[in-house]
Formats: C-alpha cells, structure tokens, sequence
C-alpha cells in the first residue's frame, strides 16, 4: 500500500480498518486519547538517554523505520478520535494552522533570535491559548 493519501482518505482507510474488526467499540474519546498520548511516549522513548542523532548526523536506518513507525500510530489514533468525534481532520488542521499564522506572524517570529523571543512575539498577537 505505498500510495499517497489525502487526509479525508486516511480517515476512511482508519474507519474501514477499525470496522473490518469490529473496533469502534471500544474505541471511547479517553481511551484513544490515552493511546495516542501512550504512542508518542513510545516515541520519545526512541531518543530517551541517547545523543541526538540528527545533531550528531547519525540517524541510523532503523531508528528512521522505528520513528516512521510512532508517527504512523500517533497518526492512526488521531484519525482514530476524528471518526470518532466526527470531525473533518483536514478542515481542523487547516483551521489549526490560520490560528497558528494569527499567532505567530511571520513579521514578528522572523526577527526573534531565540525560542524565547517567539513566545513574546505570540503573547502580544490576539490568539494566546499557549500551543502551537
């Protein structure tokens, strides 16, 4: 299955794969939360007492394929609580991101010269709920 996939795509491919096995049971908005949150400490987990291998230009093929494969159950779940809330992934993340453009402008963030100086730039904008 090496083709590309619009999100509304995912969310089917998601719905069709949790339907086939009679999941949705199961699948209340706490307990995927609490699986997506479980999926990304599993990510974590990959760079946990270790050096950063993007620093150090070391990432190795398996560490690649092992984070490749986090990011695609983290995406899963939140395909997973979308179909289950009933929320267009796509339109939320467009929405998500005009939020973040009012929040950070570009003026603004383009001559901060640390992270701190981005978190100023974005306390002074309309939009201040604290996430990126």
């Amino acid at each position: 299955m090496a083709k590309e996939l619009t999100i509304k795509e995912l969310q089917r491919v998601v719905d069709d794969f949790v339907a086939e096995r009679d999941w949705s049971k199961y699948h209340k908005p706490k307990d995927v939360a609490i699986s997506m949150a479980i999926e990304s400490s599993e990510l974590l987990e990959l760079f946990q007492w270790k050096p950063d291998p993007v620093d150090s230009g070391k990432m190795d093929e398996n560490l690649r394929n092992r984070i490749g494969e986090e990011l695609a159950d983290i995406i899963i779940y939140a395909a997973c609580m979308a179909n289950t809330v009933n929320i267009d992934l796509s339109r939320a993340l467009l929405e998500k991101i005009q939020k973040n453009r009012d929040k950070y402008p570009v003026e603004k963030v383009m001559k901060a010269r640390d992270w701190n100086e981005v978190r100023l730039a974005r306390k002074n904008s309309p939009n201040t709920n604290g996430d990126v």
